[in-house]
């Protein structure tokens, strides 16, 4: 398997206070699809946009976090091919940083 999942268009919230028992908000999508760059004019749709990880400004020693500066995606921007699931299909994946702030 390539690791996209086949759910196109569909960013959904889990949250835990435990770490164990999660818990799914079905009304909230944490991340879009549609993508605006800021050096260009137009927006850009992806296809598959999964696996999101945070990166924070400070990281303290206690294992806390503070000030998400950027979000990082992997995308699929090849069309419908992205929804195949088979192994006959090689995707072209990458990662996508989306900064929180620009200054």
């Amino acid at each position: 398997m390539h690791g996209m999942c086949y759910a196109p268009f569909n960013s959904k919230l889990a949250y835990s206070s435990d770490g164990k028992n999660w818990h799914v908000n079905e009304f909230v999508e944490p991340y879009g699809y549609i993508v605006k760059y800021t050096d260009r004019t137009e927006s850009q749709v992806f296809w598959r946009v999964e696996r999101p990880q945070l990166v924070f400004e400070n990281v303290y020693a206690n294992g806390s976090h503070a000030n998400p500066i950027a979000l990082f995606n992997g995308v699929c921007d090849d069309g419908i091919v992205c929804l195949d699931v088979s192994d006959k299909v090689k995707l072209k994946t990458w990662t996508l940083a989306r900064p929180f702030r620009v200054n």
